[in-house]
């Protein structure tokens, strides 16, 4: 009986917690990078973000391996994090070409009326031996009503280029 009410208690709270805020508080008001408009006024509110890491030790000032993330944050107008989609690129280079790459995502729904759909888009150009590769990337995400089903989509996409010198940049957005 008590595992039960434990178990019941644990589920409402996770429910209703905040899983953090998209907003700035400071001069200007609030700070995020756009915003998603859908059906009765409803908001989702966009953070992107972007981060590398070196992979391994470098060999040379030319050379090594590097894993690139960028992706998109997305808050409701309470500045709760609901979702999140992001691509990371793992890639070696020798100064002038790739010398390996992979490439996932990384979809993560964080609000139970939140549903991550699938991939829209998935597509990429270059490879090993070429002196760039490209990723681009759309998902399906939904805010979901039981017994009803998706009553409103949003649709990221991230589109990232790494480089046979160890460069890269990319975009991100909702």
């Amino acid at each position: 009986m008590y595992k039960k009410l434990f178990i019941l208690v644990l589920a409402i709270s996770l429910l209703f917690s905040s899983s953090g805020s998209a907003f700035a508080k400071g001069e200007g008001g609030e700070k995020y990078d756009g915003a998603i408009h859908g059906p009765n006024g409803k908001v989702i509110y966009v953070k992107n973000f972007e981060y590398t890491t070196n992979v391994g030790t470098q060999t040379t000032a030319v050379s090594g391996c590097k894993s690139y993330t960028l992706g998109s944050n997305f808050y409701n107008a309470l500045g709760q994090l609901v979702a999140s989609y992001s691509q990371v690129i793992d890639w070696c280079y020798n100064g002038s070409t790739i010398t390996s790459v992979t490439h996932s995502h990384v979809p993560v729904v964080y609000r139970s009326l939140y549903q991550y759909n699938g991939l829209v888009n998935d597509s990429h150009s270059g490879w090993v031996g070429k002196t760039s590769y490209n990723a681009y990337s759309q998902a399906s995400f939904c805010e979901f009503v039981p017994n009803v089903g998706c009553w409103w989509y949003f649709y990221p996409n991230v589109n990232q280029n790494v480089y046979g010198n160890g460069t890269y940049n990319g975009t991100a957005g909702g």
